[in-house]
């Protein structure tokens, strides 16, 4: 008798496993992928623009059903914020939208997904001096409404407001930046914005220091937000990180959160959903390499630095998500030797291990650039600004489990 069941025994046995290995739950993007995974590129990159003259920048996000990507983008003679639609299998969905339109320039855009509509931030300087901007672009990319200046600096080149970083909370955006009003090397702000696009409140200076804070990363926790950032004050860059609370007041003092010789810099930083993953560029080792490190909710360092990285030539400049079990990141790379560099990607355990080797995702005779990384659910989408054409596009790509 038992015997005769040993067969159903170990189908039940098997059907168990493909459902705890192989389950992605391709509609939830909260569930992480399968803990036993092999991740590689998914067919052939995307191609987004196809204009005259350069596309750059670019800013990807995921909605449930497919990806919105919005760039700085040089057709209209000036540079302007530009916006378009991926489906989830890799195909442009309709023509690109025009953003911005205004005589002067337009640029780094930070593209946010509100659960019906998209948010989008940029640094633009209609009004002769460079100011932070937001707007709104519906599901299928129309835009909604007018543009929205964020920031109101003096009229002087030397107070602009730029470098920003966009999230939602599910009732409102939270929008920090980089801004030169009060020092001339750069301090860190943060604004709110409602889900209708009108500025909430008076911008915050989240630092208070004597040399340049900039670049900041955005994260959102369900109760408060995360900031980190690279700064200068300790005499070379380092990575630091503070909390601000749900209404916009900081919370507690700056936590520095590297500590070596060299410089570290361009931060990503993510929530987990009990606490933090921050990236960056960082040049201890001789070359810049990138290294990854973890932060409690109440903003303490966890463990010791990680390195990601480790060949001979360059890798910085990178973008970092959370699946829900891990962490993925995707930066550019020089180390192919062919004087150009390549995007690459790789994932991190939750524990702040490295899973396996590094994925190259371009190849091609010349340079890619500035990746923007999305968790889609099952996959990532990736977006970078690519000159194999002779002037600069966007291009799109897959990552898939295997």
């Amino acid at each position: 008798m038992k015997t005769a069941h040993r067969p159903l025994i170990l189908s039940a046995i098997l059907v168990l496993i493909s459902l705890l290995v192989f389950d992605c739950d391709d509609g939830d993007p909260s569930v992480g992928p399968p803990s036993i995974c092999i991740w590689q590129k998914l067919g052939s990159d995307l191609r987004v623009t196809s204009a005259v003259n350069d596309s750059w920048f670019p800013s990807l996000s995921w909605t449930g059903s497919e990806f919105g990507v919005s760039w700085q983008d040089y057709r209209n003679g000036s540079p302007e914020i530009y916006f378009a639609r991926v489906s989830a299998a890799g195909a442009k969905l309709g023509s690109d939208l025009r953003v911005t339109s205004d005589a002067n320039w337009s640029g780094y855009p930070s593209l946010a997904w509100t659960g019906s509509e998209f948010g989008v931030s940029w640094m633009d300087d209609r009004d002769g001096n460079p100011e932070i901007y937001f707007g709104r672009i519906s599901s299928t990319g129309t835009k909604i409404g007018a543009d929205v200046p964020i920031t109101n600096d003096s009229n002087i080149w030397l107070t602009y407001s730029g470098w920003n970083s966009l999230a939602w909370t599910g009732s409102e955006f939270g929008l920090s930046w980089m801004g030169y009003r009060d020092n001339l090397e750069g301090e860190i702000y943060f604004a709110r914005v409602s889900s209708s696009g009108a500025k909430i409140g008076a911008d915050v200076r989240i630092t208070n220091d004597a040399k340049a804070s900039m670049v900041p990363s955005l994260a959102w926790t369900g109760s408060e937000y995360g900031v980190s950032w690279m700064d200068e004050d300790p005499g070379n860059y380092e990575i630091y990180f503070a909390r601000i609370s749900a209404d916009g007041t900081k919370i507690g003092a700056d936590v520095r959160i590297t500590n070596a010789t060299g410089g570290r810099e361009y931060p990503s930083l993510v929530w987990t959903g009990s606490e933090y993953g921050v990236s960056g560029e960082d040049n201890r080792d001789g070359n810049y390499e990138i290294y990854f490190a973890r932060i409690s909710g109440s903003g303490t360092k966890i463990g010791a630095d990680v390195r990601i990285t480790n060949d001979a030539n360059y890798s910085g400049i990178l973008s970092l998500v959370w699946t829900g079990s891990e962490f993925g990141v995707s930066w550019m790379d020089d180390r192919d030797g062919n004087d150009e560099i390549e995007i690459y990607f790789a994932s991190i355990s939750a524990s702040g291990t490295k899973i396996g080797a590094d994925v190259r995702i371009t190849n091609d005779a010349n340079d890619s650039y500035f990746p923007s990384l999305a968790w889609a659910g099952s996959e990532y989408g990736v977006s970078w600004m690519d000159r194999r054409d002779g002037n600069w596009e966007i291009y799109f790509a897959r990552i898939g489990c295997q």
